[in-house]
């Protein structure tokens, strides 16, 4: 029963470990995507900046209205990507901790439980010892006080026991 527990609880702790580790590379992934994506969208807004300057006053206001527009949309995704890249980044960190908090929450557990399992064996090792022990002393006993009796004595209740081993 306790082998059963112990295994399903392995096999539990590494899928949760998988899991948990799906997650951090996911976090990893959005994070990359979200710091390309502000650069894109930074390098935008630095081309549309750069057109609004370089348009004089010869060019039509409607140009020039559109120009700036542009530059200015740009400029809030430029602001929007580097707010959902500091989200991402926030986002895989926390993945990370809680990933390392955990892994360092399974180890004390399994820590513990080996632990456990060593104690119980070391009892059971030694109670086996002691029970040894016990017995080798009683067959040690056993053995001088049989010494202590004759030969004589020993043939002569041979004697008295008939050939299937019920005294007469």
């Amino acid at each position: 029963k306790k082998l059963s527990d112990d295994l399903a609880w392995q096999s539990s702790l590494a899928t949760s470990a998988l899991n948990a580790a799906i997650e951090v590379r996911g976090a990893v992934k959005s994070s990359r995507t979200a710091s390309r994506a502000k650069t894109a969208a930074l390098s935008a807004a630095k081309k549309a900046q750069e057109i609004c300057i370089t348009l004089d006053r010869s060019t039509p206001s409607e140009e020039i209205q559109l120009a700036q527009a542009n530059a200015s949309k740009t400029q809030s995704q430029a602001i929007h990507a580097a707010v959902v890249e500091y989200e991402a980044n926030i986002a895989k960190k926390r993945a990370a901790v809680s990933l390392a908090h955990d892994i360092q929450c399974w180890n004390l557990h399994r820590k513990k439980c080996i632990f456990d399992s060593c104690y119980e064996m070391a009892l059971l090792q030694n109670n086996i010892c002691h029970k040894t022990a016990n017995m080798w002393e009683n067959l040690r006993d056993g053995l001088i006080e049989s010494s202590n009796i004759s030969f004589e004595d020993i043939n002569q209740n041979f004697h008295s026991i008939n050939m299937v081993g019920i005294p007469e």
